[in-house]
């Protein structure tokens, strides 16, 4: 493998390494942040599932929670007409405002689906609020029960029949994006252990292999230097290629090749040559000390050669060692560029681990208020129980009105005809005065009669007379009582007449009253009927509200089970940016290690 890197220079090497580094960089990146993405779809979709979920619940809500409360307490006496008609306006602009703000959030297609599959619910629901307010404006209890009765389920029913199925199509949609999202997860998550594995391999074993080609031909050239130095002539170096080193190592193995040949006249010149070799050797010992900067005079001794070499070999590896250095700090930079980018990349996990947090936190509070509504369900439903026991007792009590009355239009009715009996005896009176008053009349007639037969007798018939005018004053004082005792009777005629007419009447009232109590037992028993209906319906509802609450208890718990796995993206991307961290240190310390050189380029500044 060294061979084969050989082939190269060693920019070209560097630059190869970089370019593994970044694409493993990007690869892990893109798979971060497709996972990211789809993470936020998956999200977004579950978000809209539930939100229009709960605004399907809020228009069944106001239904069950405006309409029907509103119409059940009227129909009950329980709420008079005035509050009825408030409520039940209230109750319809609630209801449209609803639905309004539901259709408003669906796009085309899902609006035009939803109306044709609540289109048919929508007109019933929307013809009881016309019809109620009707009902409530005629203040007519008895067609409002019958309505209640027999056509209010049947337009509101199907509305919520559809709402109901809606939802729960909502909620298996939810629970299907939910395994998709979980499953897509993971899958994005092996998939980036495996590519984060894969990556650090490669470019381990990339770098180590680019290390070893450059140090192998340093430490070579190095050790041939100092065998020559200790006088290994023999010592060559053996490097073969293209790049910088072995083309130092050849031109070393070319310049020592020369000095073997020329060994011996070295030696006869040995004595010439020892200040060329000193300095030589006090050059050696500055590129020893890593002093790339050091320039040997070249003199036109044999040393002249070994001296251009050596200045050669200086210049040469102090301008690789700056390519080094600079290509070092471009990976620098891009590794702090990538650290970067890393950092941003786990700071939208974050956020999207807090919007997570947040979606959890309002399935939460879904589910306390579903509970909620299903307490309320079960206290009505407990109220409409009561309600029914009252009206139960309410009715039994109007049935002993109604016996009362009859009873006491029996007593009226028997009373009645005593007063009448009672008039007709007071006619009999009437006949026998009329006969004592026409005997009176008679008397006082014979009276006179006496009196005028006395007064022609004379003396003889004065006591006659006496007698006939003490007749006289008894006929007029009888005529006088019969006069008021017919006065009396008269008056006591009226008075019985007007007591039999008040009889009358007072009869009539009580059959009329008697007529009505049976009535408003009869609507009794109606409303004992719509009050079994409701306390079903409200056992229904608060059935469905508990079957909700355990549904939306669930959802809650499998958001739960995402925001674990956004934690563990979130863990995994926390120690991708320590490996990025890592990899920004390591050519922090290549950058030091080839720092140890002194450069041209330092001496020069």
């Amino acid at each position: 493998m060294n061979k084969l890197f050989s082939r190269f220079r060693i920019g070209p090497r560097l630059i190869f390494l970089i370019t593994v580094q970044a694409i493993i960089l990007l690869a892990i990146g893109f798979t971060a942040l497709a996972g990211l993405t789809f993470a936020s779809r998956s999200t977004d979709l579950l978000n809209r599932n539930v939100t229009e979920g709960t605004r399907l619940s809020y228009l069944a809500d106001t239904i069950q929670g405006e309409l029907l409360a509103t119409v059940h307490r009227v129909n009950t006496g329980a709420m008079i007409w005035e509050e009825g008609r408030l409520n039940l306006a209230f109750a319809n602009q609630q209801f449209e405002d609803d639905w309004r703000t539901y259709t408003a959030a669906l796009s085309p297609d899902e609006a035009e689906f939803i109306e044709d599959v609540l289109a048919p619910g929508l007109t019933g629901v929307r013809s009881s609020f016309v019809e109620l307010d009707r009902l409530f404006r005629s203040e007519d209890r008895t067609n409002l029960s019958l309505f209640v009765i027999n056509d209010l389920d049947e337009l509101v029913q199907p509305f919520l029949n559809a709402l109901l199925a809606s939802s729960s199509e909502r909620q298996l949609a939810s629970e299907q994006t939910f395994a998709e999202s979980l499953k897509t997860n993971n899958m994005f998550l092996y998939a980036s252990l495996a590519v984060i594995v894969i990556g650090v391999v490669l470019a381990s074993v990339i770098g180590y292999l680019i290390y070893r080609s450059i140090v192998d031909p340093i430490a070579r050239i190095s050790d041939t230097v100092h065998s020559v130095a200790e006088g290994d002539y023999g010592v060559r170096t053996g490097l073969t290629g293209s790049d910088e080193f072995a083309r130092l190592g050849m031109a070393l193995d070319e310049l020592l090749q020369d000095k073997v040949t020329t060994l011996v006249e070295a030696e006869e010149e040995n004595e010439r040559l020892n200040e060329s070799v000193l300095r030589l050797l006090e050059a050696v010992a500055r590129l020893s000390e890593r002093d790339l900067t050091v320039t040997v005079p070249v003199s036109a001794d044999v040393t002249g050669p070994v001296a251009d070499a050596i200045n050669q070999m200086a210049e040469e590896t102090g301008r690789v060692l700056t390519r080094v250095s600079r290509i070092a700090s471009q990976v620098g930079a891009s590794c702090a560029t990538v650290n970067k980018k890393a950092e941003i990349v786990n700071a939208t996990a974050q956020a999207q681990q807090i919007e997570v947090e947040r979606t959890a936190s309002e399935l939460a509070g879904a589910s306390n208020a579903l509970v909620n509504i299903a307490k309320v369900a079960r206290a009505c439903n407990e109220s409409a129980q009561l309600t029914t026991e009252t009206t139960r007792s309410a009715m039994a009590t109007v049935n002993g009105t109604v016996q009362s009355m009859n009873e006491i239009r029996e007593a009226i009715q028997e009373t009645g005809k005593r007063i009448k009996r009672l008039g007709e005896r007071s006619q009999e009176i009437t006949a026998i005065v009329d006969i004592i008053n026409s005997i009176a009349e008679r008397t006082h007639v014979l009276a006179l009669n006496a009196g005028m037969q006395a007064a022609a007798a004379g003396e003889a018939g004065r006591g006659f007379a006496v007698v006939a005018d003490e007749v006289q004053r008894l006929a007029e004082s009888s005529r006088e009582a019969t006069a008021q005792i017919a006065s009396l009777v008269k008056n006591i005629q009226v008075d019985t007449n007007d007591t039999i007419v008040t009889m009358d009447r007072t009869i009539s009232q009580v059959v009329a009253g008697s007529r009505m109590a049976e009535s408003a037992g009869q609507q009794m028993i109606a409303s004992q009927k719509t009050t079994a209906s409701l306390v079903r319906s409200v056992g229904e509802i608060a059935a469905s509200s508990e079957q909700q609450a355990r549904i939306s208890n669930e959802l809650r718990q499998r958001a739960s089970s995402m925001l674990l796995q956004t934690q563990e993206t979130s863990k995994e991307l926390v120690e991708q940016l320590t490996q990025t961290k890592n990899l920004v240190q390591y050519a922090r310390m290549l950058v030091q290690s080839v720092r140890v050189f002194k450069l041209p380029t330092e001496a020069r500044r």
